[in-house]
């Protein structure tokens, strides 16, 4: 599950001033939503120069709040306040550059910013400057234990993002000494605060018994209760629980459709990928090609494979969309060269061996259906021992190898593979077939990965 960035608008900045202030009763008005009155009261002092009320117009113009919203004006009265040495000012800066907004990205410059306003203990901009470094945005290269500081700082004030954030480099011990209790601790500080993200990830951990002891009512009532909040990642995850009743829930299509959409409408690639199946199927919803056709073109859209892969075979066999070869190759082929996904390595074969697509590279369906043999895909591990023992490519054959590729299909559960297989051991030579099964056996060391000799291959004549 990824993790994202979290940028928080403390317009209140009590922190900072937590005494009473001459703009307080334009501050509340704006925490009112009155935003008429709270400009009124804090135009004046921001022409006058006050800190906080520089800072808080630039809010306004942020985020619309009263006003139209406008990113550059918001960004001059946020340079005003942080001349005054304000400091969710610095963060705001920051921010700007960080995202993009208004200007190019510039890393360095946001790292600046953020290092004001976190010299002033702005609790957030840690997290971000950790998220940087995590990210290895700044250098090319995560720097986990410099991460792991900056959480340090903003979780121990209370930030929840950092908690888990936190929590998660000690689960997996990146920066820090492996410490499954200490993720614990930390998740479950940000599940106190009622953080969607840290019950999801508390539950995790229940469920797998890591730094507690494994318990599924636990994690499924905590899981329950973050995708009540709506976290997508809690919703998918229960929406797997209900389809293949996990963790004691009954099996339900339906229940795990509702969940699905919920992430699917928030734009979770997963889910949306698994609702346009259950659409596909009339599995738990009605029978609907156009609407898994929708789903699946959403999460394709987010370069999802398996979304991309599924909306390939939408265009191939023309469900939900007029047919489309050149759609569905051209889908299949991204996932393929992408991401490998294996199915779309495989069917992308499949259209070039069965002529739907055409090339003039003789190699070029052997090399597809070895991407998706190494991907696990059994099919295409047995059509390599077809095309190895039938000499399928300019008659070329290697009856060792074809043996090879059909007993690894076999030991996978193609019957045909194990038929061939069989068939073979009365065709090859003593020799051969202890060659044979080395090279099985050499291949499965390597995860099926350049197993086959072509230049090994002889002509059929």
């Amino acid at each position: 599950m990824s993790r994202l960035l979290f940028f928080f608008i403390l317009f209140m900045s009590t922190a900072f001033l937590a005494k009473a202030d001459i703009d307080d009763k334009g501050v509340q008005a704006l925490l009112d939503g009155d935003y008429e009155t709270a400009y009124n009261e804090l135009m004046p002092l921001a022409e006058r120069g006050h800190p906080r009320s520089l800072y808080n117009i630039g809010y306004m113009y942020f985020y619309g709040a009263g006003l139209e919203q406008n990113f550059n004006e918001a960004f001059k009265f946020y340079e005003q306040a942080a001349e005054k040495e304000f400091p969710m000012a610095f963060h705001q800066i920051g921010y700007y550059f960080d995202d993009g907004i208004g200007r190019e990205v510039n890393v360095q410059e946001a790292v600046k910013w953020y290092e004001k306003a976190a010299e002033k203990g702005v609790l957030i901009s840690h997290h971000n400057l950790g998220f940087i470094y995590e990210t290895g945005r700044l250098t090319g290269k995560s720097d986990y234990a410099e991460a792991a500081r900056r959480y340090k700082f903003a979780a121990e004030g209370g930030n929840a993002d950092s908690q888990v954030n936190l929590g998660i480099l000690y689960d997996d011990g990146l920066g820090v000494i492996q410490d499954d209790k200490e993720a614990v601790r930390l998740f479950t500080l940000a599940a106190n605060q009622g953080f969607p993200n840290g019950m999801f990830r508390l539950a995790l951990m229940y469920i797998h018994g890591e730094g507690v002891t494994q318990d599924d009512n636990k994690g499924l009532e905590l899981i329950t209760k973050a995708a009540e909040l709506n976290l997508p990642e809690a919703q998918h995850d229960l929406g797997l629980y209900y389809a293949d009743g996990q963790l004691g829930v009954k099996q339900d299509k339906s229940i795990a459709a509702q969940w699905y959409r919920r992430a699917a409408e928030q734009g979770y690639a997963g889910s949306q990928v698994n609702l346009g199946i259950l659409y596909d199927n009339g599995d738990g919803v009605p029978l609907n090609d156009e609407e898994a056709f929708k789903w699946f073109t959403l999460a394709a859209n987010q370069n999802q494979p398996l979304g991309q892969y599924y909306l390939g075979t939408m265009y191939e066999f023309g469900e939900g969309i007029a047919q489309n070869f050149e759609e569905a190759g051209s889908w299949y082929s991204t996932a393929c060269d992408n991401s490998n996904e294996p199915s779309s390595c495989f069917r992308l074969g499949f259209l070039f061996e069965n002529g739907s697509l055409t090339s003039d590279n003789p190699f070029l369906v052997p090399s597809l259906f070895e991407k998706a043999a190494e991907g696990g895909n059994v099919e295409a591990q047995f059509r390599l021992g077809t095309i190895l023992y039938f000499g399928e490519l300019n008659g070329l054959i290697d009856k060792v190898q074809a043996y090879m590729m059909f007993n690894i299909a076999a030991m996978n559960g193609h019957e045909t593979a194990i038929e061939n297989r069989d068939v073979m051991v009365g065709e090859l030579t003593s020799a051969e077939l202890e060659k044979g099964q080395s090279l099985s056996k050499q291949c499965l060391e390597k995860n099926l990965k350049d197993c086959i000799c072509w230049d090994c291959l002889q002509s059929s004549n």
